[in-house]
């Protein structure tokens, strides 16, 4: 049993990947995959007993890789931190500019965005635990890099959700800060609550939030 404060969601088959990339790199050399899976490990053992109780060594026995090779491909604990931070910055951001690239109604929009944010906690939900718990631990000036991504990040679902208001699609008398504060607040606990294996898949996952959100069909509902 984890001795860390928060119950974190474990990995489907340890470290191995299932699918290469989980963490948004690139993985086209050997060099890309080590890196992914260290950090992918790394994240695993933070998530298991904590930032602060996990060590190089349990990290390079997941990995099945030596101590000075984690050192090598990504460095030390703090850096490690460091990067898994930059990377679900990287994915999250990804994810929304792949959701509204593709232009279409407000309530299309924000209705992809946040598929795309529930399939990517769903398959960074170590990575995702650790960036959300861990923050004290961040290097300051990684931390005020992504804390600037992040609201930038909120900032444009804020625009949506404006958006969706003047379209009737979700209550125009509501307050925008609060109704993106909500909307993103439930999605972002996932990772607090969902067990691979048991737990739904992203598109149900996704629809039971759409639906529980008045998103279901993109189009104005009556709000009382």
């Amino acid at each position: 049993m984890s001795s860390h404060p928060w119950s974190g969601p474990r990995s489907r088959d340890g470290c191995p990947p299932d699918r290469a990339g989980t963490l948004g790199i690139v993985v086209e050399t050997d060099w890309d995959t080590k890196r992914d899976l260290i950090l992918r490990c790394a994240a695993e053992v933070f998530t298991t007993v904590g930032y602060d109780r996990g060590t190089t060594r349990q990290i390079a026995e997941r990995a099945g890789l030596s101590q000075s090779s984690i050192y090598h491909y990504v460095g030390s604990k703090k850096e490690m931190l460091g990067e898994i931070a930059r990377e679900v910055d990287r994915v999250f951001t990804a994810g929304f500019d792949e959701a509204v690239q593709g232009g279409g109604a407000a309530g299309e929009r924000l209705s992809a965005a946040l598929g795309n944010f529930v399939r990517d906690i769903i398959a960074n939900l170590n990575s995702w635990a650790v960036y959300w718990e861990e923050q004290s631990s961040i290097d300051p000036e990684i931390l005020a890099e992504v804390m600037d991504h992040k609201r930038t990040w909120v900032r444009r679902y804020r625009e949506l959700v404006r958006e969706c208001q003047r379209d009737g699609i979700l209550p125009s008398e509501a307050s925008t800060t609060v109704l993106t504060e909500a909307i993103l607040g439930a999605v972002a606990g996932i990772y607090r609550w969902y067990r691979p294996g048991s737990s739904p898949g992203p598109p149900e996952v996704t629809e039971t939030f759409l639906a529980l959100f008045g998103l279901g069909t993109g189009l104005p509902v009556k709000h009382s």
